[in-house]
């Protein structure tokens, strides 16, 4: 397969001006690796720019900035003029990745990733939810406003009637602040962490956390495998990888959910994630967010794929076929068990 790709992750790429969570950072520095690799098996010549890391620990917080010598945006420009397409993982935060695809198809570099127009709907997960309410897509209730409106709120509610909500950002990516209130204290505690305008609320919903992958393109949708998701934490949540394969029963939920979910968006391309919650029966199901683009999960699906999963990125029909086993991975797509 003789077709030049560049293969852009915006957080190993070099240039972000700010700190990022050392955690964001790890998980992008995997998904560069995997799809380079990757890319290059399938036969492609890939094209792609790192830049350097330099970690960073200010009391319990580590983070990490990217940087590099040259101008990364003129840089990303001449190297997408030299080829025939390209894939872009960013987070979805502040329209950066809508941003990125808007760039490349004004160079008329095609891309393996859905719209902007489709990408800047589920980043915005209050738009989303609403999208697919209106789609008949069972979702979890989402609340947004300013951060303050929604901790009175919550404050009020669980004060009233108990139970417990999430607070995160509206566009937020990955596990970041994510916060767990079962009681009006655990609201108080929030107040100095949680500010500005961009936030949303859900009732927490029991289950087992999924995230299910597709790979999109002119003939449809092509569901990969569901796996599940290890969420960790108490007040705030982190990501912490999954395993994959579902059991069967599971997954056959999951496909259906996030089929449904994803069949309501236009412009489909490439890698999509779909994470949901799956409850006691399939009627207490709900999709969490939509993920339109390579997520951590690719890095265990890589492994238990017998094909390559770049060629059906590019093919429409080019086999996807799967090796028995499982495997685990943690946050960064490091394998900690099972792979080929």
């Amino acid at each position: 397969m003789s077709v030049s790709i560049l293969v852009y992750e915006h957080l190993t790429a070099g240039g972000v001006a700010d700190a990022v969570p050392v955690a964001l950072a790890d998980a992008g520095l995997a998904m560069w690796r995997a799809l380079v690799d990757d890319f290059a098996s399938a036969g492609c010549k890939v094209w792609t720019t790192v830049g350097e890391r330099e970690e960073i620990t200010t009391g319990k917080d580590a983070t990490t900035r990217i940087r590099s010598a040259g101008e990364v945006d003129a840089l990303v420009h001449d190297l997408a003029l030299k080829c025939e397409g390209a894939i872009i993982v960013a987070p979805e935060t502040d329209g950066i990745l809508a941003s990125w695809i808007e760039r490349f198809t004004a160079w008329k570099v095609p891309v393996l990733n859905c719209s902007a127009k489709t990408i800047a709907l589920c980043a915005d997960k209050y738009a989303l939810w609403k999208h697919l309410d209106k789609h008949g897509v069972a979702a979890v209730p989402t609340k947004a406003a300013s951060a303050e409106a929604l901790l009175q709120g919550m404050r009020e509610a669980l004060a009233a009637a108990g139970g417990a909500y999430i607070i995160k950002p509206r566009d937020g990516a990955g596990c970041e602040s994510i916060f767990l209130c079962r009681s009006p204290g655990d609201v108080e505690r929030l107040r100095e962490r949680v500010t500005g305008e961009k936030w949303i609320a859900q009732p927490w919903v029991s289950g087992t956390p999924v995230s299910m992958s597709f790979i999109a393109g002119g003939k449809g949708l092509r569901p990969l495998l569901a796996g599940a998701q290890n969420i960790q934490g108490d007040s705030e949540l982190s990501y912490a990888g999954g395993t994959l394969p579902l059991s069967k029963k599971l997954a056959d939920r999951a496909i259906w959910l996030a089929t449904q979910a994803v069949k309501t968006l236009k412009d489909l391309r490439g890698f999509i994630g779909v994470d949901l919650i799956l409850g006691d029966g399939p009627k207490d199901d709900v999709v969490v967010e939509i993920n339109p683009r390579v997520t951590v999960s690719y890095c265990g699906l890589r492994l238990l794929c017998g094909t390559n999963l770049p060629k059906a990125m590019i093919d429409d029909d080019a086999p996807i076929k799967w090796r028995r086993g499982s495997v685990s991975f943690d946050h960064a797509g490091r394998i900690t068990q099972g792979g080929a």
